[in-house]
C-alpha cells in the first residue's frame, strides 16, 4: 500500500497463483476506510487508506494499481486484479 507522505507498507503476499487477500475496514459507502493488520501480531497504527493506492512489487516488473480513493467494494467483496508487466529495462 502506498500512501502520500508515507513509505509503502506491505499489507499482504500472494499465493503461487498470484491470489491475495487484503483485510480492510469499509465505510458506510463501501469505500476502503483503512487496511487492517494481516496478522494479530501486527499492532502498529495503519494510515487511513482513502488517499492510498494498492500496487504489487516484483523485481523486473511494473504493476497496475488500485486507487483506494475511488474504489468501491462490490457485493462480491473482491478487489480487481493487479497486473504485472515486464519492465522495459529487462
Amino acid at each position: 500500500m502506498s500512501c502520500p507522505g508515507a513509505a509503502p507498507v506491505r499489507q499482504t503476499t500472494t499465493n503461487k497463483k498470484g491470489g491475495y487477500f487484503l483485510k480492510v475496514e469499509r465505510d458506510e459507502f463501501n469505500h476502503v476506510a483503512r487496511a487492517l493488520p494481516s496478522t494479530s501480531m501486527d499492532v502498529n497504527d495503519q494510515p487511513m487508506a482513502g488517499s492510498c493506492r494498492l500496487i504489487a512489487v516484483l523485481a523486473g516488473y511494473q504493476s497496475s494499481e488500485i486507487n483506494l480513493n475511488t474504489f468501491t467494494i462490490g457485493k462480491d467483496l473482491k478487489l480487481p486484479e493487479l497486473i504485472l508487466t515486464p519492465d522495459a529495462k529487462h
